[in-house]
C-alpha cells in the first residue's frame, strides 16, 4: 500500500508514587550431620497514593527445603513453595476503539514440591542425581502453573544429571 505509519506511546502499569513494606524470615536448622532443613516466609505489600493496594506482585511467599546427605553415598532433597495470587496489570489493545488500554492479568496462587535423588561416589567426585520439578502437579485438577498470566505453562519435569568433579 505505500503507506508507513509511526507512532509512539508508553506505558506504566504502575503509579508514580508508591509505598511498600514487607518482612523477610529466613532460618537455618541443622538437627543432625547431614540434614539441613530450611525455611523463610516473606509478606510484602504496595500501596499507592491513595492507600490501595497494588495487586502487581504477592502478598505472601513460603518456602521450606529437607535436605539429608548420607555417609554412603546418597543424598535425598525436597523443596516446596508457596506464592500467593497476583494481578498485573498490562497493557492491551481494544479492537474497537482501537486505544491501548489497561488489562487486569490474574495469575493464581500456586505451590510447588521439587525433588532430588543423588548418589556420590569416587570420594564424591562422582556423582549421578535424578531431579523432578512440580511433583504435586499431577496430583490437581489442572497440572501446570503460570507465574504470569502471559507465561508458559509449567509441568511436571524430571532429568538426570551426571557429574564429575575433577582436582579433588
Amino acid at each position: 500500500s505505500g503507506t508507513f505509519i509511526g507512532g509512539q506511546s508508553s506505558f506504566i502499569n504502575n503509579p508514580e508514587v508508591a509505598q511498600g513494606g514487607g518482612v523477610e524470615i529466613a532460618a537455618r536448622f541443622i538437627p543432625a550431620d547431614g540434614i539441613d532443613v530450611t525455611t523463610s516466609y516473606t509478606i510484602e505489600a504496595m500501596e499507592n497514593a491513595e492507600g490501595d493496594r497494588l495487586l502487581g506482585n504477592p502478598l505472601h511467599k513460603a518456602n521450606l527445603g529437607v535436605h539429608i546427605r548420607t555417609g554412603l553415598g546418597l543424598d535425598v532433597g525436597f523443596d516446596a513453595h508457596y506464592v500467593s495470587d497476583v494481578n498485573i496489570t498490562e497493557r492491551a489493545f481494544d479492537p474497537v476503539t482501537r486505544d491501548l488500554i489497561k488489562e487486569d492479568c490474574p495469575v493464581d496462587p500456586y505451590a510447588l514440591l521439587n525433588g532430588r535423588l543423588g548418589y556420590r561416589a569416587l570420594d564424591d567426585r562422582l556423582e549421578i542425581a535424578v531431579s523432578a520439578f512440580n511433583m504435586i502437579g499431577p496430583l490437581r485438577s489442572q497440572r501446570t502453573y503460570r507465574e504470569h498470566c502471559y507465561g508458559n505453562a509449567l509441568g511436571t519435569r524430571a532429568y538426570t544429571s551426571l557429574t564429575y568433579r575433577f582436582g579433588q
